[in-house]
């Protein structure tokens, strides 16, 4: 979920990209991952690697974005949320997983941090409302389901 945190934090630093370009980019890696073992391709080596993986999973999605919003600031942030994922998964190198709290804490931690910044891309108006701290609770929740998964 901390990838999310990303995303979110992205989206309150860049209004014009759409929240759901950055959240699918944030976990871009891993959908990636995802469809190639479903089709019995083993390349976890690749995908989060620096380069080849992520780097030209970066491009195709500052292209895509340029397609989609003609904005080069939007192109680079969607290409940066991509790259991201790298950098977040560092911890998980280390072996953060084998201490499940700690992943907890952390992972809870970028997303509430992220959040923080995507209400700045909110209308003070709509700051209040049910859907900006719906976003949070939920992201949260599936954390802490992801927690007890990880701790069982």
């Amino acid at each position: 979920m901390g990838h999310y945190g990303a995303a979110l934090a992205a989206k309150g630093i860049t209004k014009e990209a759409p929240l759901w370009l950055l959240m699918v980019a944030s976990m871009a890696t891993d959908i990636v991952l995802f469809g190639d073992e479903l089709v019995g391709i083993n390349a976890d080596q690749v995908h989060h690697s620096l380069w080849p993986g992520n780097i030209l999973l970066a491009i195709g999605f500052a292209i895509f974005a340029f397609a989609l919003t003609r904005s080069l600031p939007v192109s680079a942030i969607i290409a940066v949320v991509v790259l991201s994922h790298w950098i977040l998964d560092i911890p998980v190198a280390f072996g953060i997983y084998s201490i499940p709290w700690l992943d907890l804490l952390t992972e809870s931690l970028l997303v509430f941090i992220g959040w923080l910044l995507y209400r700045r891309s909110i209308p003070a108006a709509s700051r209040s409302s049910w859907m900006s701290p719906t976003i949070l609770v939920a992201l949260l929740f599936f954390q802490c389901i992801w927690f007890v998964m990880i701790s069982i």
